[in-house]
């Protein structure tokens, strides 16, 4: 997706050690860590939502088409 290399990765890392130092580093790569993983917990669970709300309104559908009106069953009275 980005084309890096495995050197271009080792000087990105060098640098940001050299920057932030390595106890910055590793809280930086935690809190990182910790935002990925929120990131994904959240997108699974909405899209768990978005396929639940999806096979409900479906099922809606479905159980609306099958049902016949009774409205349309006519019943004769006899007029004497």
């Amino acid at each position: 997706m980005f084309d890096i290399g495995m050197g271009e990765c080792m000087v990105v890392v060098l640098v940001a050690l050299l920057i932030f130092g390595p106890q910055k580093l590793s809280d930086i790569a935690e809190r990182l860590g910790r935002m990925w993983g929120n990131w994904q917990r959240t997108f699974q669970q909405f899209s768990t939502t978005a396929a639940q709300v999806k096979d409900t309104e479906s099922f809606e559908q479905q159980g609306s088409t099958a049902q016949t009106p009774s409205s349309t069953s006519s019943t004769k009275t006899d007029v004497s």
